[in-house]
């Protein structure tokens, strides 16, 4: 068994207008995505509440920076904390444990994805990377 090993970091802002196009491609209508206000008085703090899937996406866009070519087979995550806009984004993540099945390299991936320094969201993948041809 290998030791685990780090993934390069992937940083990014999360912005009211980023939380408002992710609602909109979502089709998600809750105004706490979208109105200063509603996000205000909900006691979250200030600034837009970014949706949940803007987040699982920036945990995906780490994964697939690291491991080009790669797809990822499963995703489990679970949510810690709201990301309140405008907040600064660290993704990181570690592999646990590879194995060869089948032409590809598997790859088991614990991941999570902090806010403002928080972590917000806490996830496992499996990411499959085929082997070169010949």
């Amino acid at each position: 068994m290998t030791a685990p090993t780090a993934l390069p970091a992937w940083t990014g802002m999360a912005t009211n207008a980023d939380s408002l196009a992710w609602a909109q491609v979502l089709r998600d209508d809750n105004p706490l995505h979208a109105d200063p206000a509603v996000a205000g008085q909900s006691g979250l703090g200030e600034g837009l509440v970014n949706p949940g899937p803007a987040g699982i996406a920036y945990l995906m866009t780490m994964l697939l920076q690291a491991f080009p070519g790669a797809s990822i087979r499963r995703m489990q995550c679970r949510f810690l904390a709201p990301v309140i806009t405008p907040a600064e984004l660290v993704a990181s993540g570690t592999v646990e444990s590879r194995e060869r099945v089948a032409g590809a390299e598997i790859l088991h991936v614990v991941l999570e994805l902090r806010a403002r320094g928080t972590p917000a969201i806490a996830a496992r993948a499996v990411v499959s990377i085929p082997e070169a041809s010949p």
